[in-house]
């Protein structure tokens, strides 16, 4: 199972175009010219995802990594709130 943060990271790990995964019908990113630049992509993906879980991880001894992880990707709901100056 490919564990990604972001549908078209998934894809790209998966190798198929994002459409793939919304029910479209795209194909392999493999049948593409460009093999070794699509195969540093994902490397550089599994990176990302890699330190993604350990960030995760450490939110369950740290609640400041669960507060920051919560911030960037849940900002709407958990990032820090503007505060707007009424006009006087």
């Amino acid at each position: 199972m490919i564990a990604a943060e972001f549908p078209s990271d998934a894809s790209r790990l998966a190798g198929v175009s994002e459409g793939t995964l919304d029910g479209g019908s795209g194909a392999p990113s493999a049948a593409e010219p460009f093999v070794d630049f699509a195969e540093a992509s994902v490397a550089e993906l599994e990176c990302e995802f890699a330190v993604v879980e350990k960030w995760k991880d450490a939110a369950s001894e740290d609640w400041h990594a669960g507060k920051e992880f919560l911030a960037r990707r849940f900002a709407e709901h958990w990032g820090p709130k503007r505060e707007l100056d009424a006009p006087k």
